[in-house]
């Protein structure tokens, strides 16, 4: 008896560690096709072609997804925003496996090079997906994804839905249709005289030390923040941070000099415009109460340019470093995006222009993409400008 339970106890063990190891097999192949449809978007940045992966089920739910990735391709072909290179990083979150079936979230996180050279960033891009075994293998049947930059054609497939009669997947190619339109109809505008000269500083504000402090604390881990994070509405309260540290507020070889500022609150105004590590007030974290607050404030000495206009006639070469950028789209009512601008080039008579910004965490995102995840022509893009 003792003989036949050391056999049936091994036997068990034995079937358990055959089946840890043919799960850990579908974990891999699973990671393996997940990498490929990520690699693939990002692929788009660089060549301006997006190829669809192999193990993407064509149907109305990923088609979507498909045409995200040819729209990335066209856009950054035709206004010049190309990646030289890029490097990424996946961080798997949930890995649940039922039978032949398997539900995975994942965070994305992107360093990047456009070609001109501007480095930048991005962090915490979610997707789930969702994926079957068949015959022939594992494959993605569903994935979704709340990335903001997908976010304004999504509501326009929505919005198609409701006036045109037809399947989805041709809904969805007369939005791509439209969409690479708008992009092939988006001109700069001409050079012009800047209507502020070059004065883009104001009082004691010291553009290139906010500069600095954006472009250390964009992509920053929230453990390692000096400031608290908003949930998922960080957008103004790290645009306030960025105005206050280039007050002479911060330090970017001093932390504890910054930290101490802090703590003191220091060019803050208590009850009014004040951000610590607990909170902060509504004009410190709020898009139309910052914009209210410094246009209202003469110590900042700022400026409100294009207010309730949209971006087709703003002089995009009145934007300079340090600019506050807030963005709406047409029909909403208020503004609820808040970027700080944090590198602008001048090249051919053109602005190139770079924001960074919470929620998504991004650095040196170049102003075309941030226009058309508001809705293209449809953005309304106002300025803050701290002059002298």
């Amino acid at each position: 008896m003792k003989g036949i339970a050391k056999i049936t106890v091994w036997f068990m063990i034995a079937m358990v560690l055959c089946s840890f190891s043919y799960w850990k097999k579908d974990e891999r192949v699973c990671k393996t096709i997940i990498n490929s449809y990520i690699q693939g978007y990002l692929e788009s940045y660089k060549t301006g072609t997006y190829i669809k992966p192999y193990s993407l089920e064509d149907n109305d739910d990923t088609y979507i997804y498909n045409i995200l990735g040819e729209i990335n391709g066209k856009r950054v072909m035709l206004l010049n925003t190309r990646f030289k290179s890029y490097n990424y990083s996946i961080n798997y979150k949930n890995l649940d496996f039922n039978d032949n079936s398997a539900r995975i979230t994942v965070l994305v996180d992107i360093d990047y090079e456009y070609e001109n050279g501007v480095k930048g960033g991005l962090r915490d891009i979610d997707y789930e997906f969702n994926l079957e075994k068949r015959d022939e293998g594992w494959i993605i049947t569903n994935l979704e994804s709340n990335y903001d930059e997908f976010q304004d054609f999504k509501n326009r497939v929505d919005e198609k839905k409701k006036v045109m009669r037809g399947e989805t997947k041709e809904i969805i190619d007369s939005c791509r249709d439209d969409e690479i339109e708008r992009i092939k109809n988006y001109k700069k505008k001409p050079s012009l005289k800047n209507v502020f000269g070059d004065k883009d500083g104001c009082g004691h504000i010291k553009t290139d030390i906010g500069v600095k402090y954006a472009c250390e604390f964009a992509l920053k881990n929230k453990k390692d923040r000096l400031f608290y994070t908003a949930g998922n509405s960080d957008c103004t309260n790290f645009v306030s941070q960025c105005i206050w540290a280039s007050l002479g507020n911060y330090n970017p070889l001093d932390n504890n000099y910054t930290i101490a500022n802090i703590k003191q609150e220091r060019c803050m105004i208590k009850n009014i415009w004040l951000g610590n590590k607990y909170g902060g007030t509504t004009a410190w974290e709020n898009v139309e109460a910052l914009w209210s607050f410094i246009l209202n404030k003469e110590e900042f000495n700022a400026k409100g340019m294009n207010q309730n206009k949209p971006v087709s006639e703003l002089n995009l070469n009145d934007i300079s470093e340090g600019d506050i950028v807030q963005v709406r789209k047409r029909n909403d009512y208020r503004y609820s995006h808040s970027t700080y601008v944090t590198l602008v080039k001048r090249e051919d008579g053109e602005s190139l222009i770079y924001v960074s910004q919470h929620s998504y965490d991004k650095l040196n995102r170049n102003l075309e993409d941030l226009i058309f995840s508001w809705g293209g022509e449809e953005c309304y893009m106002r300025i803050i400008k701290f002059v002298k």
